[in-house]
């Protein structure tokens, strides 16, 4: 499967794009969990203590948002795409008070 990182995230990392080997079935929390491991820096960026994933990231599944799907628990399968972006902070750009 191949996953795609962006903004502070690719910048923490030092990675834009990789493969990471996951067995068919696997879900959006073990490719999370095996993206830490390759780039420990994300970790925290990634995953809490217990292993979800953090609010502050939005993980697509081939262009699908996982929050509107199973989540972490979303399965993937070899021929997927995950792209993991750090969420915007665009609303505090434009508040006006």
């Amino acid at each position: 499967m191949q996953a795609r990182i962006y903004g502070t995230l690719r910048g923490r990392s030092g990675l834009r794009s990789l493969d990471v080997d996951l067995p068919a079935g696997a879900t959006v929390r073990q490719a999370l969990t095996a993206l830490a491991a390759i780039a420990p820096a994300l970790r925290d960026n990634l995953l809490d203590d217990r292993g979800d994933m953090q609010p502050t990231i939005m993980v697509f599944r081939s262009g699908r948002n996982v929050d509107l799907l199973a989540g972490a628990d979303t399965p993937l399968q070899p021929d997927h795409v995950l792209d993991v972006f750090p969420r915007s902070h665009a609303q505090r750009a434009f508040a006006t008070d």
